[in-house]
């Protein structure tokens, strides 16, 4: 906010509604809903997580390698893989969940990946990591911006008019998902910014192409 407040002519702050990542705009509907499962301190991806909720890492290790005496919240024995990569298996989940699916799409896409990308016992993680999530009353970034799609889907959140996206290369289906959702509860327009050159996350689920193909998939009018 406070950077665009510096590119923009004076007075004209007033007219954004709301400025923030996809993340913190989810963030805060899903608080303003029920503060309660959506507190802060239960988001196992940030500091000062309430007592007894661990850092996602932290749950993902315990799951993989059965050093704890049992994964957070379950009690259940982890996998004992040996020398897992648990960075490698934090990433395959996310960029399984890059997309707006249903939980079924979900397991589909990291059972997919499982294969793919030859990590041993990854579905059966993934469950074990949910099972250990619904059990702390836990949830991560992920998980809000899946439920902020959702409440877009079912009418719940106000749109508007027009939604402007910054760095759309770096976009995820997911996000654009999203950004057209809150655009179209209003009858709005979305305006994508950015350049395909400059693409850096796709390794995380980054889908350049979206802006690449926007004149032909979403009928948009480029400008220079």
């Amino acid at each position: 906010r406070e950077r665009l407040a510096r590119l923009v002519p004076p007075g004209t702050m007033s007219r954004f509604r709301h400025v923030g990542t996809y993340d913190s705009m989810a963030c805060r509907w899903l608080s303003r809903r029920d503060p309660t499962l959506w507190d802060m301190a239960r988001c196992i991806a940030v500091p000062g997580r309430a007592s007894g909720v661990p850092a996602a890492a932290t749950l993902w290790e315990a799951i993989l390698t059965g050093r704890a005496e049992g994964v957070h919240g379950t009690g259940e024995r982890g996998l004992e893989i040996d020398n897992p990569e648990v960075g490698a298996y934090i990433l395959a989940v996310d960029v399984a969940r890059s997309v707006p699916a249903s939980a079924a799409e979900i397991d589909a896409r990291v059972q997919a990946a499982e294969g793919a990308l030859g990590l041993r016992r990854l579905y059966e993680a993934w469950s074990m990591f949910q099972r250990a999530k619904r059990a702390l009353g836990a949830w991560d970034f992920l998980d809000a911006r899946h439920a902020f799609y959702a409440a877009l889907v079912a009418g719940e959140v106000a749109g508007a008019r027009w939604v402007l996206v910054d760095e759309a290369q770096d976009n995820t289906a997911l996000d654009l998902a999203c950004a057209t959702g809150l655009a179209q509860r209003a009858g709005g327009a979305v305006v994508l910014i950015g350049d395909v050159r400059q693409s850096i996350f796709e390794w995380r689920g980054a889908d350049p192409e979206i802006l690449a193909t926007a004149d032909r998939v979403l009928n948009a009018r480029c400008l220079p």
